[in-house]
């Protein structure tokens, strides 16, 4: 039996290798157990929670504007390229992927609702991080030991990632790509049907590749292994494989004009190398440069010891990340910014970190005191990473969601959406697409997601001093009869407990009130410390009367004004402007 068929777990080894004599015994495995349940079911919670079926930022092209593409389509020819096209809009490709599986989320979800529907888009997004937690570690001999990979769900069940969490646009390309290039070495390793090895292995790399443009990476990966294992008619079809599915993808191929080019091949190798490494260890934020070092320094070492006899799905895997991350760095280098704040990419990095993690247990079987400080050097880094990233990722999922929240609900009581024409979406695209696809019957925005303020009474009892209150406006979107207003507030004296942050609108002689949601910014110490700083409003004119008003805040406890302060913004209510 050839070596890439000999990579199922080898229950020998998985005994020979258990963690249980290090933490003590079955009650502590058992424990971990309940642990890692825990923590997909709080993972579970929080995309409930975030998943709104509001579209944002990407979604508008990739599924609605689709639907603009697919209602002009005359032939099924036509409605075939454009389903294997790339996302465009204004005669230009917004994205490089080509989203067939998205696309096919798409249908399913219309086959179920009768419309798209982006809260079910993302929880079947997340549906592939599950499978994909779980088909990993069936590839790890320590599979039965859960404390060893309870680092692992502890990592990848973080909100690190935050955006491939609640985003459709992201969940369906990051996740499902992941998950069938996984499934791609998987089959090719399996040694119980090896007829349908190749067939299976191959439709795992299509749908990877259908899944986002990364997934061209497992062709490659699939042949160099194939190689190694000296399996070389195999490799011969694989490289056949990787040539086509190349053309093929880049058949009619348009680069997005949105990423500039590289001013000379020396810039070119510096930005995507800095990236490159940055990349690899993003996922622990301010160590991504040493994290992403020390990555590449293990996997030099499991190569030199020939890792891939030992596992050849972890290794090629492992091999998929690494392009993976690469791809990532050639095509967006140029930018030149900090990819830790990019939490989608994360999820790469902590994908190769549990890798690795999991290679050198296996690889170094024999050294105890190495694989302990491997285990609780692991540990620690991933609790540290779940315990402060995912209280920073739920604030930015709080104010995106409270965002989406006013978008839908101001599209329902001013007839157009909140956005600019300065950033993206455009309020042109926006507005044309959501009317569209209203008229088609494909989406439409579910009403009244969230409270709309109306005006209150406020006693004036007590006016503290205004020099305590600064604020600042963060987004201001007025149309006629409401505004959308988030922006941040902050006292001298740093608490706001006990307290309310009330939008004013203030004319000459008159003052309205009106009550804003507030939470935390995506700051440690505020999220502890401050967890009101941040506010939001929707805020309905209708009823006050016309003229010319500015805005302001004021903080409130129990009625009393403690401090109130207007901005220079102002607004003319009774017209369609600003």
């Amino acid at each position: 039996m050839e070596i890439l068929m000999q990579q199922q777990v080898n229950p020998e080894t998985t005994i020979r290798n258990t963690y249980l004599d290090i933490v003590g015994s079955r009650k502590v495995n058992l424990l971990a157990t309940g642990f890692i349940g825990l923590l997909i079911v709080v993972y579970g919670l929080m995309v409930s929670r975030f998943a709104l079926n509001v579209p944002k930022m990407d979604d508008f092209i990739q599924f609605l504007g689709y639907q603009h593409y697919l209602a002009q389509s005359a032939s099924i020819k036509e409605q075939l390229l454009l389903f294997l096209s790339q996302p465009a809009w204004d005669g230009g490709p917004q994205t490089e992927h080509r989203i067939v599986v998205a696309r096919l989320a798409m249908f399913f979800s219309q086959a179920l609702f009768g419309t798209i529907n982006f809260t079910f888009l993302i929880i079947l997004g997340n549906v592939f991080l599950v499978l994909l937690f779980v088909l990993l570690i069936w590839h790890s001999p320590y599979r039965s030991n859960k404390i060893v990979v309870l680092p692992v769900a502890i990592l990848l069940f973080s909100l690190i990632h935050y955006e491939a969490s609640f985003w459709s646009s992201g969940a369906l390309l990051y996740y499902p790509a992941a998950f069938f290039s996984l499934v791609t070495f998987h089959f090719l390793a399996d040694n119980r049907a090896p007829g349908l090895a190749v067939p299976a292995s191959a439709a795992g790399g299509i749908l990877a590749v259908f899944s986002q443009s990364n997934g061209l990476i497992v062709f490659p990966v699939a042949t160099f292994a194939l190689g190694l294992a000296k399996r070389y008619r195999m490799a011969l079809l694989f490289l056949l494989f990787t040539v086509l599915s190349f053309w093929l993808y880049f058949w009619d191929f348009s680069r997005p004009g949105a990423v500039p080019g590289y001013e000379s091949p020396m810039q070119a190798a510096y930005l995507i190398s800095k990236a490159w490494v940055n990349l690899l260890g993003c996922a622990f934020s301010r160590l991504s440069l040493p994290i992403g070092l020390l990555l590449i320094g293990a996997w030099l070492v499991l190569l030199r010891r020939q890792y891939w006899k030992k596992n050849i799905v972890l290794f090629c895997f492992g091999g998929w990340l690494v392009g993976t991350m690469l791809s990532i760095a050639i095509g967006r280098g140029s930018l030149d910014y900090d990819y830790s704040t990019i939490s989608r990419y994360r999820l790469y990095s902590a994908l190769f970190a549990s890798v690795t993690y999991l290679a050198i247990l296996e690889m170094f079987v024999d050294r105890e005191k190495l694989k302990q400080a491997v285990f609780y050097a692991f540990m620690t880094l991933t609790s540290l990473v779940y315990l402060y990233g995912t209280p920073l990722a739920y604030a930015l999922a709080t104010s995106e969601r409270i965002d989406a929240v006013h978008d839908a609900d101001f599209y329902h009581i001013a007839g157009v959406t909140p956005y600019s024409e300065d950033g993206f979406p455009t309020a042109r695209l926006a507005n044309h697409l959501i009317t569209l696809n209203g008229k088609l019957g494909t989406y439409t925005y579910p009403s009244q997601l969230g409270k709309v303020a109306l005006p209150r009474d406020v006693s004036q009892l007590s006016i503290g001093d205004p020099s305590s209150l600064s604020f600042k406006y963060a987004r201001i979107r007025f149309q006629d009869k409401v505004i959308a207003v988030r922006g941040d507030a902050r006292l001298s004296d740093g608490w706001c407990g006990n307290t309310e942050t009330l939008v004013v609108v203030a004319a000459e002689d008159r003052k309205y009130y009106f009550k804003a949601e507030r939470y935390s910014r995506p700051r440690y110490r505020e999220v502890l410390l401050q967890p009101c700083r941040q506010f939001s409003a929707l805020v309905n004119l209708h009823g006050i009367p016309p003229g010319s008003y500015r805005l302001g805040i004021a903080i409130v406890r129990e009625g009393t004004t403690l401090f109130e302060q207007l901005s220079e913004h102002s607004l003319v209510v009774g017209h369609d402007k600003q």
